[in-house]
């Protein structure tokens, strides 16, 4: 920064300092201070007077862009975002974010925004404590781009503390029992889909967007594997396919015989139900339109219900994860079937082969059976 102490009457100084251009109109913007000195032309007084205004300047974030909000700022970040090519969904989530900020927060000056008014923000939100994290994230993450962008000399988010009201519930997996009751009960209840949907998501431990978006030549009943290679993920234009969450990609998950003994027993009764080969859309209706995520979330929650049980999308997933490793298989193995890394299935420190993730299919599919998951049994004769 640069600044000026010009004495504009005797003992009557006017500090000015530069604090950059104005992003709107390009012209330069000043700060100004008068001062009074004790001593008549008290020139050195006038200069410590502008070094503390600098100090003061900098200590609150007074510099170029000081006129921005952080409701501004946020909608700057976003478009950002957007012309650098994140997903979609990315994007969605910055702006569900910029949707929770308060009234107040949004007219907020940066150069104003302190520590505790974003601790205050945050607690306020009572919400889950990830749903907290993830939005700290996203404004450490805009006021890292202004302090970038010389808006601002320091991110105040970094001293915030992103705590929520909701405790984080414990989840417990379902059992394997569970998940064959909500199976027979969506069937009995004429939903062969939704039957379906559960066993596939307890086989494959697959996210509710790669579920919705599976299709029938993803299976390749020779090797045995179902490719997962895709998404199908809500947004406010529709939904629409992208690549799975997981940064490994595309990944192949094994399925033991009775695995694929169960998709072809499910195929076959779309065939009769449907009267056409199926084809297209592994988990839909009409034979051609997916089941939505969404949906598909909801009509799980609300068996789940009918079963006596709280279910999310995510609960077959846990399931999945917890029975690959309590039947022994590595996690290096069990992460891939998973679509995880290792960090997130503990790590591992032992290698998985094609062989053992073959292995993997059979064992845990074992295992569903004599856990209460008959799968040769389900969808009827």
């Amino acid at each position: 920064m640069r600044g000026t102490a010009r004495e504009r009457s005797p003992g009557v100084w006017q500090l000015r300092i530069y604090v950059g251009n104005d992003p709107a109109t390009g012209n330069p913007k000043q700060l100004s201070r008068t001062v009074h000195t004790k001593n008549r032309g008290g020139k050195g007084e006038a200069l410590a007077a502008l070094a503390d205004f600098y100090a003061e300047v900098e200590g609150r974030g007074l510099r170029r862009g000081s006129e921005h909000t952080v409701g501004s700022l946020m909608a700057a970040y976003i478009a950002r975002c957007e012309a650098l090519g994140r997903k979609r969904s990315t994007i969605e989530s910055y702006e569900m974010a910029e949707k929770r900020l308060t009234p107040e927060l949004r007219a907020t000056r940066l150069r104003d925004l302190s520590v505790e008014q974003l601790d205050r923000f945050y607690w306020g939100l009572e919400m889950a404590q990830a749903t907290v994290k993830q939005q700290h994230g996203v404004m450490r993450a805009a006021l890292g781009q202004a302090l970038a962008w010389d808006w601002i000399s320091i991110n105040v988010a970094e001293r915030a503390t992103p705590t929520g009201k909701v405790d984080k519930v414990e989840r417990k997996p379902l059992a394997l029992a569970d998940i064959a009751t909500m199976a027979k009960k969506a069937d009995t209840d004429g939903d062969l889909v939704l039957a379906a949907a559960v066993v596939v998501a307890a086989l494959t431990g697959a996210r509710r967007g790669e579920l919705a978006a599976l299709r029938w030549d993803d299976i390749d009943p020779v090797a045995g594997t179902l490719t997962i290679e895709r998404q199908l993920v809500p947004g406010k234009g529709g939904d629409y396919l992208t690549s799975p969450k997981s940064s490994i990609g595309t990944r192949s998950v094994y399925l033991g015989h009775d695995g694929l003994a169960f998709i072809d027993r499910y195929r076959y009764r779309l065939r009769v139900l449907m009267h056409v080969e199926p084809w297209g859309y592994l988990l839909t209706y009409d034979g051609d339109t997916p089941v939505a995520p969404k949906t598909l979330a909801a009509q799980l929650s609300s068996l789940g219900k009918k079963c006596g049980l709280v279910v999310t999308t995510h609960s077959f997933r846990r399931a999945a994860a917890t029975q690959l490793v309590a039947a022994g298989v590595d996690v290096d193995s069990a992460a891939r079937r998973m679509g995880h890394t290792k960090e997130v299935m503990l790590g591992s420190y032992v290698l998985g082969a094609e062989d053992r993730q073959q292995a993997a299919a059979d064992t845990v599919e074992d295992r569903y059976t004599e856990m209460g998951l008959p799968l040769g049994n389900l969808l009827g004769p």
